[in-house]
């Protein structure tokens, strides 16, 4: 594992728990630089893993990477989420591992220079890393550089002259009208009622996980004609109103009688109290797997897009307004044809 310590560097050590020994200062008694007791073994497994496969295939074996309490440069980023912060202890533990079977030695942070950061996005470019991903890094990294300028370690950030990997985003990943089908009917097979509710909020009106999570009883006006539910907690803090289709409304006005839910009470609990982002990702992707398709709560989000703009041909506006979009360039790359569309268009000219 990699610690970043308060002068800025990024001090090594085995991410194998089993071979954690005291550690000791490669570079006398008085240096920030630590290493564990000799891990030629378990690194050589690692260097291994790092450049024939992506690092964050194998999440159980990085999970201590995530430890809030070697992240002690906290103050520099303070504005960032948890994940982002994750990300980027991730890619700087690849490119100092990197850099130590580049130029077999240790990384000091004073020794970053245009050239090296150069050298780094060319080797990434040998291997099968997408753009997204070399991008992603070159981003951590930069982060990294600008705090050894502000704390005096480097004159300049080196990462200045890097030019971003142009990628050409695919459209998102969504359900075919026989795949939704096939996830509904395990619901309806091995669920219960509040699964049947939360699935089809992502499903057929295109809520986040997080805005499932946070409904309440009060956020849900059911008309005999109409119906619509109140978006409170929304990405970015912003908050929406969205209407609720029949199917929906019959649903939820079941649910909510059926379980006596108080205006101020969370709409979906277990047993443990009220479902999580993670509770319910883990609850699509059992559904999903019992379907036999790849799924998660966002790509019935994505589902829902396709299937709007499949019936309301070019409403992007209307699409915007519902999934709570700022940009509306973010709804138009559901304007896109996915592949096996585009497949099958050209099918049907031959």
């Amino acid at each position: 594992m990699n610690y970043l310590t308060d002068n800025g560097h990024i001090a090594h050590c085995s991410i194998f728990p089993h071979s954690a020994s005291p550690y000791r200062s490669l570079y006398g008694a008085d240096s920030a630089w630590w290493n564990w007791e000799d891990n030629s073994h378990y690194m050589t497994r690692f260097d291994t893993a790092i450049t024939t496969t992506h690092p964050l295939s194998t999440p159980d074996r990085y999970k201590n990477w995530t430890d809030n309490n070697i992240w002690t440069l906290e103050k520099h980023w303070a504005h960032l989420s948890p994940k982002t912060k994750q990300a980027i202890q991730r890619d700087l533990q690849y490119f100092s591992i990197w850099y130590t079977q580049a130029y077999e030695e240790s990384l000091q942070p004073n020794q970053v220079t245009p050239g090296i950061v150069a050298a780094y996005t060319a080797d990434m470019r040998k291997t099968d890393a997408a753009p997204a991903t070399i991008n992603r890094r070159m981003y951590s990294l930069r982060k990294w550089c600008k705090v050894l300028v502000e704390t005096g370690h480097i004159p300049a950030n080196p990462t200045t002259a890097c030019k971003a990997e142009r990628v050409q985003p695919g459209p998102p990943k969504g359900l075919r009208q026989s795949e939704s089908r096939r996830l509904l009917r395990e619901v309806e097979l091995r669920g219960k009622q509040r699964d049947m509710v939360i699935v089809c909020l992502m499903l057929n009106a295109g809520l986040r996980v997080s805005e499932v999570c946070a409904l309440t009883a009060a956020d849900i006006t059911v008309k005999p004609k109409s119906g619509y539910m109140r978006i409170r907690r929304s990405k970015h803090g912003k908050s929406r109103t969205a209407p609720l289709p029949l199917r929906l409304r019959q649903m939820l006005a079941a649910y909510i009688q059926h379980h006596d839910i108080t205006d101020d009470t969370p709409l979906f609990t277990g047993q443990r109290g009220p479902l999580t982002t993670t509770g319910i990702h883990k609850l699509v992707v059992k559904y999903a797997t019992h379907a036999r398709i790849d799924a998660t709560p966002h790509t019935l989000r994505h589902s829902f897009a396709y299937q709007y703009l499949l019936r309301n041909s070019g409403d992007i506006m209307g699409l915007a307004q519902i999934l709570g979009h700022s940009n509306i360039n973010t709804t138009a790359i559901y304007a896109k044809k996915r592949l096996a569309d585009l497949a099958q268009s050209m099918e049907e000219i031959t």
